[in-house]
């Protein structure tokens, strides 16, 4: 059997968005086409879908760049690839499993989408809080979630789709 090895990549720009987020934007396009088209400039990124009925989503950096609700866009160029919304669906999948996720694109390579997988990651709160003699419900902090190790990762790559207009 032929052993798969991806080699490592050069991206020309990074995103580093909440999870949650990601989810909701994937899950609210692909009610409207099949494929996504992802744009990263300098005013921010734009995820896309155009067919039948368009829509998009413009998302800007955040001022605050050093938590895991930040959303932070490194970028050496401009950039725009088209990707099979189908997959982009599972990828969201292993929203659950890390507060944020990490989108690396460069021409003519898979989309890097990655999520990292902490120590104390927060985890769903079913229930919140409450101390004795407070009516007010407080929210749980994850444990540890001022100092966090990674643990590992879950990494997917897409590859873009090509346009047969050549």
């Amino acid at each position: 059997m032929e052993k798969l090895q991806i080699p490592d990549s050069e991206y020309v720009a990074t995103v580093k968005m909440p999870s949650g987020e990601f989810q909701k934007i994937i899950s609210s396009l692909t009610t409207l086409g099949d494929a996504v088209t992802i744009q990263v400039q300098e005013g921010g990124v734009k995820f896309s879908v155009a067919g039948p009925t368009s829509g998009s989503i413009n998302i800007a950096q955040t001022a605050h760049v050093d938590d895991d609700q930040a959303t932070t866009i490194e970028r050496q160029e401009d950039i725009c690839l088209t990707f099979a919304m189908r997959y982009m669906g599972y990828f969201i999948k292993a929203t659950n499993l890390s507060a944020s996720v990490g989108l690396s694109l460069s021409p003519e390579v898979p989309l890097l989408v990655e999520y990292q997988i902490d120590e104390g990651a927060p985890m769903p709160i079913k229930s919140e809080a409450k101390s004795e003699g407070d009516t007010k419900p407080k929210k749980v902090k994850g444990v540890g979630s001022e100092r966090r190790t990674a643990r590992g990762y879950i990494r997917y790559y897409l590859a873009p789709k090509i346009d047969d207009e050549e």
